[in-house]
C-alpha cells in the first residue's frame, strides 16, 4: 500500500492489469495516481512503477469495444503519454480520476 502525504486521501484503489507491468493495483488519492505492480508467486513483492499528480493527467478515457480498457494520459516535458489498464470497472474509474482532476484544480 502506497503511503498517503500529508492531507492526501484515498478515494479508490482496485486490482487492475497495465499494459506493460502487468498485474498491481491501481491507487486514487486527492493528489496523485499510483500503479504498484505485484510480483511473485509466493513470496508477493510491490514495486510502484507509475505515480503521477493528477496535475499532469491531460485526458481519461474508456477505449476498446469488447474488451473496455481505462487510458489514462499524461504530458511530461510535453510529450502525451498513455497508461492503458484492464481489468477495472471502467464506469467508476474514468468519473471517479476526471472528479479528482477538477476538485484538486477548484
Amino acid at each position: 500500500m502506497v503511503l498517503l502525504q500529508a492531507g492526501e486521501k484515498l478515494i479508490m484503489q482496485d486490482v487492475a492489469t497495465h499494459e506493460k507491468n502487468g498485474k498491481g493495483t491501481l491507487i486514487l488519492t486527492n493528489h496523485r495516481l499510483v500503479f504498484e505492480q505485484t510480483t511473485g508467486m509466493i513470496s508477493k513483492k510491490t514495486n510502484t512503477t507509475m505515480n503521477y499528480s493528477l496535475s499532469v493527467i491531460q485526458e481519461v478515457r474508456t477505449e476498446g469495444i469488447l474488451f473496455k480498457q481505462v487510458c489514462v494520459e499524461y504530458s511530461n516535458d510535453g510529450a502525451i503519454f498513455c497508461h492503458k489498464f484492464k481489468g477495472l470497472a471502467h464506469a467508476q474509474w474514468v468519473p471517479a480520476i476526471k472528479s479528482a482532476i477538477q476538485n484538486r484544480s477548484a
